[in-house]
C-alpha cells in the first residue's frame, strides 16, 4: 500500500495540472504587442516629409504621433493610423526643413 503513495500523488499533480492549465497564464494576452514598423521610403519635399511605413510585426501598430527634430509634429495618412499585420500607409509631415 505505501508503495503505491507515489504513483497516487503522482496522478493527483496530474489532475491538478490538467485541471488548472498553467500554460493559460502566460497566453498571447498577457505579453506587450510586437510593434515592428518599417520605413521603405523617405521623400524630401519643399516643406514636406513623406514617408512610406509598413507594419512588418505580428500585431496591430498604432501610429499616434511623429517626432522629427525632437519635436512632435502633425501628420496625415492615406492609410489611417491604425495597420494591421503587412499593412503600409504614406504618412506626410508638414516640415520647413532646411537643404544643407
Amino acid at each position: 500500500l505505501i508503495a503505491l503513495a507515489p504513483l497516487v500523488l503522482l496522478g493527483v499533480l496530474l489532475v491538478v495540472i490538467i485541471q488548472t492549465w498553467p500554460g493559460n497564464a502566460i497566453g498571447v494576452s498577457q505579453h506587450p504587442p510586437v510593434e515592428k514598423l518599417s520605413f521603405s521610403a523617405a521623400k524630401l519635399r519643399p516643406n514636406e516629409i513623406s514617408l512610406t511605413v509598413f507594419n512588418d510585426g505580428p500585431d496591430t501598430v498604432t501610429i499616434s504621433q511623429i517626432q522629427v527634430d525632437d519635436a512632435y509634429w502633425a501628420f496625415t495618412s492615406d492609410a489611417g493610423t491604425i495597420l494591421s499585420h503587412l499593412q503600409s500607409a504614406r504618412l506626410t509631415i508638414p516640415y520647413p526643413w532646411v537643404e544643407g
